[in-house]
């Protein structure tokens, strides 16, 4: 906003305790910080026109450019005011033409005498053949843009035919990165300034204050978590006890194993034997190994 005086031209100064001051990567402690939608505002400037002309080209609903023809003699700075009248109200004409606004034009019957030819005309110029461009191609590539400023353009997995669930994993992952960054940044400021601040204005014991926290949006995947369990248990890389099971169960929000029993051991007899494959190499299993063919893997599956 605008600077505020005192009245003898002073600036009027804020105390930091009165405010709080958000940044977003503040580079050698810059006070403005360096916002990341600078980065997007060019992506979104290029988007918006080509939409707009795009818009242009629907409600046209025509192919080619509209242009008319006038003697040049109504085009000149010494024309009569009659002249000139018809003149700019061609060009309220062309500027106008839109389907269902302007779809037909009332045009005079005029033949120059000397070149026996229409004094007035009107055309549509095509190019020739067809664009060089694709227009919804382009607007996709700016959207992308933008959304990888904030690394979410894994929201557009899922609008096209590439892609897969490992990478729509990853990308996922450096969205939370990304997001939790940014909290990070707003925590920093409310458990920095806000809390204390508000302690010492109270005339409280600021040395012990409560901070604020979020807790983690990125869900853990129950099929990844089993299959972890299944094969580490399954070669005797993990043991399965009381901390284990408890962790599992809260996962699945079932309560907590009772303390007082034991956990109850799979029968040797019937517990997987995944782990015998590994004998003989890849993939696991206990059939004959044929090595690890990643086309035949479902965890490739897209």
């Amino acid at each position: 906003g605008s600077l505020r005086y005192n009245v003898d031209g002073t600036l009027i100064g804020i105390p930091k305790n009165k405010f709080l001051h958000f940044r977003h990567n503040a580079q050698l402690d810059n006070p403005e910080g360096n916002s990341p939608l600078k980065q997007i505002f060019i992506p979104w400037s290029y988007l918006t026109t080509i939409e707009e002309y795009e818009a242009v080209g629907i409600s046209r609903d025509m192919n080619g450019m509209p242009m008319i023809k006038l003697p040049p003699d109504y085009m000149s700075e010494n024309a009569s005011d009659d002249k000139k009248a018809v003149f700019e109200y061609m060009k309220t004409v062309i500027r106008n033409i839109n389907a269902n606004e302007q779809a037909g034009l009332v045009f005079p019957t005029f033949v120059d005498p000397d070149t026996k030819a229409d004094a007035f005309d009107f055309e549509l110029v095509g190019t020739q053949g067809n664009k060089s461009y694709d227009t919804d191609k382009i607007i996709r590539r700016y959207e992308q843009k933008i959304l990888m400023t904030f690394l979410a353009d894994v929201l557009l997995l899922g609008h096209s035919n590439v892609g897969s669930n490992a990478l729509a994993s990853e990308k996922s992952s450096l969205l939370s990165v990304k997001v939790e960054a940014i909290l990070n940044q707003i925590v920093d400021v409310i458990n920095g300034d806000l809390i204390p601040h508000t302690f010492r204005m109270n005339g409280w014991d600021d040395t012990i204050t409560p901070k604020i926290a979020f807790d983690s949006f990125e869900e853990t995947s129950l099929d990844e978590v089993g299959k972890l369990v299944q094969r580490a248990v399954s070669v005797g890389a993990m043991e399965v006890d009381k901390q284990l099971s408890n962790k599992l169960r809260s996962l699945i929000e079932v309560s907590e194993a009772d303390e007082s029993k034991l956990i109850t051991i799979i029968n040797p007899n019937n517990q997987s034997k995944a782990g015998e494959g590994m004998e003989e190499g890849d993939p696991s299993g206990t059939g004959k190994a044929q090595g690890n063919n990643s086309a035949t893997n479902s965890d490739n599956a897209s």
